[in-house]
């Protein structure tokens, strides 16, 4: 400290500089030696050793065969916390000293996480487990499978026309861009960052621009068996009716998803084959917004461009995404049941069976079948020990938790992954906009299943 030291501004310098003059020596390291730069490592000190946590920052890969290496004056011992299960093992047989530097083998999952306890005294945890060096071979299953819903299916009306009352049919566009066409009309703001706040509009302008009238249109192919139901926004304020039927919202309480949208129910000779029109009337205030409809029922949607019709649900789904399953906006829970029979060829004479999805799209995956507590597969490496339903011939379970993404989008931006979403994701213009559905992939593109003999 009572020098300076300079070194060229590079990486390589500047760590071996900052290394040289440390007392507490400390790095990640690959089997060449390299240095490691995708983990991060935290150490606590403590009276009778030090914790450390190493986290892999790359969301993607995993890290295999690393090493980290600390100074310490003595050998110490050392337990794995398992972050996952909270299950704690002695680890000394990942642990080496040379007699300045205490070095651990690990390896980590793609955003994994792994901790390390040392101490001078033994442990007495249980050994971490052998990793077997017995046959491992996987399957791929693909193809179709028998599935369940968690939520009914829906149908996504968010394209419309609109007119004042006395006026002309405006052309059909998408339903914030027919919001800020009627703003426009009328001269005043745009829905956005800068727009007098709804809250304080509430309380100081109650200005009534007029009666205005916005059409939805959307085709039935195959009629619906079971009742349906419309959710909007502010059924006390707006008039919704399908074919010119009134729909009326009889339990205030009664929402779908969010407590924002109201579930009405269609009486049942209401809707026919082919098009189908709702209307929404409303007196136009600055607090009002236009807004985009959703029908829910057990019924399939197909969608050409922009246009929907129902459909019939298919009896089995494939490992596609899930707008070529008559279900493009479906994003509650699906689960694909993987039977017995579908499995049993290929894990005969396993002693150890585990399942992972070979890619999902989603916020989680859950496996289960009778008689088992369901397991999480929340992060890297989503694996879970099926051996137990493969050896009693179980079907199993394999969920996938949807996000609401391809429900509430945005559904026509271009490219459809971003880095963030905002409200102008919404509303975009050009190349950044498309007409058409614009879906993020979803589902299972496969089950693998890994065996151990």
């Amino acid at each position: 400290a009572d020098k300076a030291i300079q070194v060229p501004f590079e990486t390589d310098a500047v760590v071996g500089a900052v290394r040289a003059y440390s007392r507490n020596y400390i790095s990640v390291e690959r089997d060449d030696g390299s240095t490691e730069t995708d983990v991060f490592v935290q150490v606590r000190k403590y009276d009778d050793g030090f914790g450390m946590v190493l986290l892999n920052t790359d969301r993607e890969h995993g890290k295999d065969a690393l090493t980290v290496k600390i100074a310490c004056g003595a050998p110490m011992h050392c337990a794995l916390w398992d972050m996952e299960s909270g299950k704690r093992y002695n680890a000394d047989s990942l642990v080496s000293y040379d007699g300045k530097l205490l070095s651990a083998r690990f390896s980590l999952a793609a955003a994994g996480t792994i901790a390390f306890v040392m101490t001078a005294k033994e442990n007495g945890y249980e050994a971490i487990p052998a990793v077997s060096e017995k046959a491992v071979t996987v399957h791929t299953v693909k193809g179709e499978f028998p599935y369940r819903l968690n939520e009914k299916n829906v149908c996504v009306l968010d394209f419309a026309r609109w007119k004042w009352e006395g006026g002309e049919w405006s052309s059909e566009a998408e339903i914030l861009k027919c919001d800020q066409q009627v703003r426009d009309s009328i001269g005043i703001e745009r829905r956005g960052g800068e727009m007098l706040q709804p809250w304080y509009a509430k309380l100081h302008d109650t200005k009534n621009y007029g009666h205005l009238t916005v059409e939805y249109t959307f085709d039935i192919e195959t009629m619906p068996t079971t009742p349906v139901f419309l959710a909007g926004e502010r059924p006390e304020r707006i008039s919704y009716a399908i074919n010119g039927v009134k729909l009326t919202s009889p339990d205030v309480h009664d929402f779908w998803i969010d407590d924002c949208f109201k579930r009405m129910p269609v009486p049942a000779d209401t809707l026919k084959t082919g098009r189908n029109v709702i209307t929404a009337d409303v007196e136009f205030m600055r607090t009002t917004n236009l807004e985009a409809l959703y029908l829910i029922g057990d019924f399939g949607v197909k969608t050409e461009g922009h246009k929907r019709a129902l459909a019939t649900l298919p009896a089995v789904i494939g490992c596609e995404n899930l707008d070529r399953c008559a279900l493009p906006f479906y994003t509650g829970e699906l689960t694909y049941i993987l039977t017995a029979d579908r499995y049993a060829d290929l894990v005969k004479g396993a002693e150890k069976v585990t399942l992972s999805p070979t890619a999902f799209t989603g916020s989680l995956v859950k496996v289960s079948w009778e008689g088992a507590d369901e397991k999480l597969l929340c992060w890297d490496p989503y694996t879970a020990d099926v051996t137990e339903a493969v050896k009693a011939g179980k079907d199993i379970l394999v969920t996938v938790v949807g996000t609401r993404r391809n429900l509430f989008g945005p559904l026509h931006l271009v490219p459809a992954i971003h880095g963030a979403y905002g409200p102008g994701h919404f509303v975009t213009e050009g190349g950044s906009w498309s007409d058409d559905y614009v879906f993020i992939d979803s589902g299972l593109t496969g089950i693998d299943l890994t065996v151990t003999e």
